[in-house]
Order: C-alpha cells, then structure tokens, then sequence
C-alpha cells in the first residue's frame, strides 16, 4: 500500500494497492490540509497529521479512523 495526500483537504489522503494501482479507500476527516502521512512500523496503523491541528490514527486495512489527537488551543 501506498498513502497520497493532497492540498485539497476535502480529498483528505487516499490509499492505494501498489500490485493493483488501484484506491482502495479515502481517509477524510480532516478539516485542513493534510501536511504529512505515514505508515506506522506496525503497519496495522496510518497516521496524518494536519493544519487542523489535529493528528489522527487510521485503521490500515480499512480506513475507519482509530483515535485522534487534537491540539487546537482556541
């Protein structure tokens, strides 16, 4: 698998099938553009974080979101 984010945050990050080419799901949530996506070393979990100040913690197998941190101080 292979996670693409874009700068249009309504899109949020996708992931897609590396053998396939094919998206296999979208990570929306997000409220702000996503700045940075990762595979955790477990890869069971993909993490973004955000200009929303929020990081949020994603199920790698099918998306649904796990956990989310926000840092917002307003």
């Amino acid at each position: 698998k292979i996670i693409t984010v874009s700068w249009d945050y309504k899109n949020g990050a996708q992931v897609w099938s590396v053998e396939s080419g094919l998206k296999l799901f979208d990570l929306a949530g997000h409220t702000d553009y996503i700045s940075c996506a990762m595979f955790h070393p477990d890869n069971e979990t993909i993490i973004t974080g955000s200009m929303d100040n929020t990081v949020r913690f994603w199920n790698a197998r099918n998306g649904n979101q796990k956990n989310e941190i926000n840092n917002n101080t307003d």
